[in-house]
């Protein structure tokens, strides 16, 4: 194969990456929205039902916190991107998720009230869907991480060419100095 087709091959196959991670993010953020929405209506009923809140209230409330995870989620991304650790707003991302999906699933196990009081409900049909509940936002959680894993590689692989390329143009710092050295013996003697 002729020298100057590797650097276009390894053009085009960068970019088919590239193509390839944008579509994952599109992708993961169009089905995120998909559990952001069934917690935080979720949440909403439950700070209706249960805690006594205007319904204007809960989906304030809800919708602060579905907005907070995809902050963390996006300042995540941008430190993957950055090629520093997600560190805090990381950690984030599993812990909002985590209560949203718990949030949410609480409304589907508590019963009607009777009369002041209210019980566990722990039918199969309250189960399933307090499973499913918690399990959704876990699982966008999950997608997200692997975009940022992504990022994190692709941040990786541009580190490596930069540290191959800095190897290089030491090794020809160094075989020119040697050459000037000795070309200054040799004009010394």
């Amino acid at each position: 194969m002729p020298h100057s087709v590797q650097p276009v091959q390894a053009a085009a196959a960068t970019e088919a990456v590239k193509r390839a991670s944008n579509q994952a993010t599109v992708v993961t953020c169009v089905a995120a929205t998909v559990p952001t929405v069934l917690a935080m209506q979720g949440m909403a009923s439950l700070a209706v039902d249960l805690l006594g809140f205007s319904v204007v209230v809960a989906i304030a409330l809800a919708g602060f916190l579905e907005l907070a995870l995809i902050s963390f989620a996006l300042l995540t991304r941008a430190s993957a991107l950055a090629g520093r650790p997600g560190g805090v707003d990381a950690a984030a991302v599993w812990g909002v998720s985590l209560a949203s999906g718990t949030f949410s699933a609480l409304h589907e196990l508590v019963g009607p009230a009777i009369g002041n009081t209210r019980a566990w409900q722990v039918d199969p049909g309250s189960l399933l869907t307090a499973c499913v509940r918690l399990t959704a936002p876990l699982v966008a959680a999950l997608l997200w991480e692997r975009v940022l894993t992504a990022a994190r590689r692709e941040h990786e692989a541009r580190s490596l060419v930069q540290v191959r390329r800095d190897h290089r143009l030491i090794a020809v710092a160094q075989v020119l100095t040697a050459s000037l050295a000795e070309d200054d013996r040799v004009s010394v003697a």
